[in-house]
């Protein structure tokens, strides 16, 4: 989810706004994480802690900067064009927002009808997994994927291809004989330790907020704080 968040806001126009903007990038944070929100709380968090950040930190804060301390509007022709900057800024975050909502939330209408994502949350949100303990990720096929385009490149032979792929299968075969004999090695321990140090302390914090919204009822402050302490984790 980060990865394609990341894409979109490139796509969107919305680079330059996002690295010289904190509070653009806590925004984003806050929609990563809501791959360890509880299903039922997705919408709920993105329309009601999300979207109103949105609204309260980064859109208000490009308006207030448009005028002086004094309360007077700067010069009028650069007034005017900073004015238009800051609505074609707006414009695209707006964009990239809806792409999100339509993506990946969905949304219930004035008349209480749901419109559904194009990819279900259920697809992409992984807190019943962290739970259950079948956390994965897909860090291991794109780093595999970023080695094997490296090796053979985007343009190469039909023949170049079956020759690596026969190579990348012998590797393969030597790795699983190491595996099995009890001869592998971990490549990086440490990277190990802190991503399983990581999953625990995303587990940890699931179970406390699912303690504390025992009661189903959704509340605002609660879901904040669980979205700031998993932006801290990532």
């Amino acid at each position: 989810l980060d990865t394609l968040l990341q894409e979109n806001i490139s796509k969107k126009n919305c680079l330059e706004d996002y690295y010289s903007n904190s509070d653009f990038q806590i925004g984003v944070e806050m929609m990563h994480c809501l791959t360890w929100m509880p299903e039922e709380y997705v919408e709920l968090a993105w329309k009601h802690v999300i979207l109103e950040y949105f609204e309260e930190e980064v859109f208000a804060e490009d308006s207030d900067d448009e005028i002086s301390d004094d309360g007077v509007s700067d010069d009028d022709s650069l007034h005017g064009e900073e004015e238009n900057k800051t609505k074609d800024k707006h414009e695209n975050v707006k964009k990239f927002l809806k792409y999100f909502q339509d993506t990946w939330v969905g949304n219930t209408d004035e008349d209480g009808e749901y419109h559904s994502p194009t990819f279900p949350i259920s697809m992409w949100n992984n807190t019943e997994n962290v739970k259950e303990d079948t956390y994965t990720t897909n860090n291991k096929v794109e780093a595999w994927n970023g080695s094997w385009n490296g090796t053979v490149g985007r343009r190469n032979s039909l023949w170049f291809i079956i020759e690596s792929l026969h190579a990348e299968d012998a590797l393969t075969q030597t790795r699983y004989g190491e595996f099995l004999s009890g001869d592998n090695e971990d490549p990086n321990p440490t990277r190990t330790a802190e991503s399983e140090h990581k999953y625990q302390q995303i587990k940890k914090a699931i179970s406390n907020f699912e303690k504390k919204t025992s009661s189903n009822e959704f509340n605002g402050h609660i879901v904040w704080r669980y979205l700031h302490r998993l932006r801290k984790l990532l």
